[in-house]
């Protein structure tokens, strides 16, 4: 149904046999999932199904990709014996860094973190959430039994969707023959690209870029001047065979799609994904494919999202916000 502008009348019904699916999904890892009702949009000569990969798992503490790799990286700190430092500003503490001003305990008893304030960072700091790593990055270097995760270019990173997400792709759908994700860390793209061209080489992986100076929340354009360390490690030139370009509006229509039409309520990089997705599969029918399965990462939920008007606004009001606003 369409959506309203008005929150109060934006409900949307889940039919039964979607909310028993979501029931089971919540007690599997992390299944494969078809977007129904895609299948056929571009033709009834070409055979086609899009995956979206449903991020519930059976870990109280992860509900998307993203802390798979964060999981990952946590651990592999951990087992180096390894300290783990947060830094947010607008904390109950005067101190700014180097001394720890809070510790917490994570959801398991056997983790801690630590969490390092600012009360008021001055404005310049305040301008761009870049700070907190570099920060981070500078108590790192100055206190030898600390490390900074830095995701951008921790090896733990790829290898968490090396090990996991990539196996259980293909053992849930050999049949794939393309794979799109979006362009951020680069992690998942280098995890899973590689382990899927090792089982079958003919595998096209598509990166999902924003274009030169637009945001979309969550990925990058390595034509910006930053290109991840991570995706350097992992060879990212030879592992990609494609980049498609997707919209900053293209990405808020098709995060829409998947909630109205899917019942996924996932965030705008994950339509970004999808965007995508649709762009590749556009080529394929245009090319007379007879056959291609797709299959597409839904990367972030979309909680994060809810006060920006991204489900709701007018969709010339989500886009001009999309460009402002920083989601996390």
């Amino acid at each position: 149904m369409p959506m309203s502008n008005q929150v109060s009348e934006s409900r949307i019904l889940i039919p039964s046999s979607v909310q028993s699916q979501i029931t089971a999904l919540a007690l599997a890892e992390t299944p494969l999932e078809c977007c129904g009702f895609l299948v056929g949009e571009f033709g009834s000569d070409v055979a086609r199904e899009f995956h979206a990969c449903r991020n519930i798992a059976q870990s109280k503490i992860i509900y998307t990709v993203d802390p798979r790799d964060h999981l990952r990286i946590e651990l592999d700190a951990e087992a180096r014996g390894l300290a783990i430092i947060g830094v947010v500003h607008s904390h109950t503490h005067t101190e700014p860094y180097p001394s720890v001003t809070d510790v917490g305990q994570a959801p398991d008893p056997d983790w801690h973190y630590v969490i390092i304030g600012l009360k008021d960072p001055e404005p310049k700091i305040r301008s761009y959430r870049i700070v907190d790593s570099q920060i981070a990055e500078k108590m790192a270097k100055e206190n030898p039994d600390w490390c900074f995760l830095h995701q951008y270019e921790n090896e733990a990173n790829p290898t968490a969707h090396y090990e996991t997400t990539g196996p259980e792709i293909w053992r849930d759908c050999p049949e794939v023959t393309h794979f799109v994700a979006g362009l951020g860390t680069s992690g998942t793209l280098m995890g899973v690209g590689r382990y899927l061209k090792e089982k079958n080489s003919e595998i096209k992986i598509v990166a999902v870029e924003p274009p030169l100076g637009e945001r979309v929340e969550g990925l990058r354009n390595l034509d910006d001047g930053y290109i991840p360390p991570v995706f350097e490690k992992w060879n990212g030139r030879e592992t990609l065979d494609r980049k498609r370009v997707v919209r900053p509006r293209e990405s808020i229509e098709c995060t829409r799609r998947l909630v109205r039409e899917c019942g996924v309520f996932a965030g705008i990089s994950s339509g970004a994904s999808l965007a995508g997705a649709l762009k590749v599969a556009s080529e394929i029918s245009a090319d007379g494919a007879q056959e291609a399965v797709i299959v597409f990462i839904v990367c972030d939920g979309g909680w994060k999202y809810l006060s920006t008007g991204a489900y709701t606004d007018d969709l010339d009001q989500a886009e001009a916000a999309a460009e402002k606003i920083i989601y996390f």
